[in-house]
């Protein structure tokens, strides 16, 4: 692992970086106190470029009931599912010709009770291929039936297979959602936001029927806690039954595939950054998990959303839902700007994006955040639940100059590339940019930053090259060189760090040392209170192994306690340390010896004097109310 400690991070203003610094210890009774909750919002959206008019969005139809997914029949006919949210009476239906709404692929295997051997329970994904064989994921959440992959061919009208999704594929959390088809391959890949954490992509061999579990809790796939789902500004929330009121956790949701089949296409729904990866390398089950993810590659800026698709052209289209509009970014930019296709009051929560055969952009207004899931049990929807058609953008719309200033010319050695590589980061304000790129290069050849200078005459493959352009461009965009490796190294422990917690400071690694320095007595009890990725306690537990320390590792926020958790791999077996969700002291029990805690210590008010690179840590690890205590 790659030991970055030398490297500091960007700075605070100085009397909060004081406060920083500071550790409470204390021997006392415990207390409750509450902390406020803290928000982020999602950034605005560049200024349009050649917004579209909504006299060009036809509404095609309206649907009987709020739908899900969407795919369009090489003869122009629409097959709907409809969100198992809304209670349909039929799970999937088709738009025929003269404008009627039929169960798909007949009633009989709409209807529960209907002994039909193939029924569908609850289908969201839906796709088609050029064949006109029409495969539908059934997740089985409404009755509890085992998840299936159904294909039916639309040429013959006849059942084409049936495809049971293996348990060992699935997580205790999993639903099933969207699926992607290979145009020339026999593999279908599925998204699984699960509960935003333990999300991942299932691949299914169409020929075997086998199912495989990837990138399971990678950062690609997983929910981004700083972006919060809301529509036309308000935030979408879901009643718990007791009482207590959630955000939706979704990971990966919008997936689709380039039209050669070679890379796959994702992000979670409540992020803000789409990603790729071959598919040649999700194919291979020789290939093993932590190689897989190094393979995961960031593409472009995403809103939220939950459908996608890629023309011809290579442009990719994104519903996004807090707008009610179409985005798309395009190759011709390089994917780095997010711009604005169409918006219209119509659209509400869009989705089923899918180019029909006609070459137009379909999609759907599904109101999803009206049904009774978001609000408290109350139906609030309001149909219509228009179908639109839309023309996608011309050829030669952009006409623009690379814009990726000098990433995408070729690196050949790793002087050339670092002399390079330190430009771009310098031209975008980025602190020590030579030191940054040096562990950006490192990374990517897995070898030691020292080893560059033996080899600096040494060529850089093109499969490392792409990888790197992405990590450097991100690294210009102002996201923490730390969350690109992955890793930090803290009291000599390699710990994952991401954007669930805030990034360890240096100078709290000084002061761990220093308690790690004095005397302790046999059986210490040693509470980590607001531990965030779990550095403090993991380093104590780790430092005073053998002498009978339990260490108890304490955070309000579930996405950094699973951090913490993870970060627990680190400890050798016997370790004493459990882990509690609690607001400072709600859900604490019993006495210690010791209390460490780096609480949230910024005043509101000193936001806009921190760098990017803080601004992108958990506002609830930051963020200490108008004094910062």
């Amino acid at each position: 692992m790659p030991k970055i400690t030398s490297l500091n991070h960007p700075p605070l203003p100085r009397e909060t970086a004081l406060r920083a610094c500071r550790l409470v210890f204390a021997v006392a009774a415990l207390s409750v106190i509450n902390l406020p909750a803290q928000s982020l919002k999602l950034p605005s959206l560049p200024k349009p470029f050649g917004k579209k008019d909504t006299d060009e969005l036809q509404e095609t139809s309206q649907a009987p009931a709020g739908p899900a997914g969407m795919c369009v029949l090489p003869s122009g006919e629409y097959i709907v599912s409809f969100h198992q949210f809304f209670q349909p009476q039929f799970r999937v239906m088709r738009l025929d010709r003269e404008g009627n709404w039929l169960p798909f692929p007949n009633e009989t295997m709409n209807t529960p009770g209907s002994g039909d051997p193939i029924l569908l329970d609850s289908v969201i994904g839906i796709a088609c291929d050029s064949r006109g064989i029409v495969w539908m994921l059934d997740n089985g959440r409404r009755s509890g039936s085992a998840a299936k992959l159904v294909a039916w061919d639309t040429k013959r009208d006849g059942h084409f297979r049936s495809i049971v999704i293996d348990a060992l594929a699935l997580s205790p959390n999993s639903f099933l959602t969207n699926i992607a088809l290979d145009p020339v391959g026999r593999y279908i890949y599925i998204a699984d936001p699960a509960d935003g954490i333990s999300s991942a992509i299932i691949v299914v061999d169409i020929q075997t029927g086998l199912t495989r579990r990837v990138l399971e809790r990678d950062r690609s796939v997983q929910m981004d806690s700083g972006v919060e789902l809301k529509v036309s500004g308000q935030p979408v929330e879901v009643r718990r039954p007791d009482g207590v009121i959630a955000t939706p956790l979704t990971g990966v949701y919008p997936i689709a595939i380039d039209r050669k089949g070679e890379w796959l296409y994702y992000g979670p729904r409540n992020g803000a950054s789409l990603f790729k990866i071959k598919t040649a390398l999700l194919i291979d089950p020789a290939i093993l998990p932590h190689v897989l993810t190094s393979q995961v590659t960031g593409v472009s800026p995403k809103p939220i959303c939950d459908s996608m698709t890629i023309d011809s052209r290579g442009r990719i289209y994104f519903g996004d839902i807090s707008r009610g509009s179409i985005d798309y970014v395009a190759p011709e930019e390089n994917f780095l700007n997010l711009r604005l296709l169409l918006k219209d009051p119509r659209i509400m929560w869009p989705g089923g994006l899918v180019i029909g055969p006609d070459g137009l952009l379909h999609f759907f207004s599904s109101q999803l955040h009206r049904t009774p899931f978001f609000n408290s049990g109350k139906d609030v929807t309001a149909p219509p639940y228009s179908i639109f058609k839309t023309r996608p953008l011309p050829a030669g719309r952009f006409g623009l100059p690379g814009a990726s200033e000098g990433l995408t010319r070729t690196m050949a050695t790793i002087l050339d590339t670092l002399k390079k590589g330190t430009d771009y980061l310098q031209k975008h304000e980025v602190e020590e940019a030579r030191l940054n790129m040096e562990w950006l290069i490192a990374h990517v050849l897995k070898v030691g930053r020292m080893q560059l200078y033996i080899d600096f005459d040494r060529d850089i493959p093109e499969s490392a090259l792409e990888n790197l352009r992405d990590l450097t461009k991100r690294r210009g965009r102002g996201e923490p060189l730390q969350h690109l490796l992955g890793t930090v190294e803290f009291c000599d422990l390699d710990l994952k760090t991401d954007h669930r917690a805030l990034i360890p400071r240096p100078e709290t690694e000084d002061l761990t040392r220093r308690l790690l320095a004095r005397e302790w007595p046999r059986d210490a009890a040693i509470l980590d209170l607001g531990c965030g990725s779990g550095a403090i306690g993991l380093s104590l537990a780790h430092g005073l192994m053998g002498k009978g320390v339990s260490v108890t590792l304490a955070d309000v926020s579930p996405e950094a306690l699973s951090l913490a958790k993870e970060n627990a791999i680190v400890l050798p077996e016997g370790s004493e340390v459990r882990f509690v969700e609690s607001d400072l002291f709600s859900a604490i029990e019993g006495t210690y010896d010791l209390i460490a805690a780096n609480l949230p210590y910024i005043p509101d008010a000193d936001e806009i004097e921190l760098s990017r690179e803080v601004r992108r840590d958990p506002a609830l690890a930051l963020y200490g109310g108008p004094l910062g205590t």
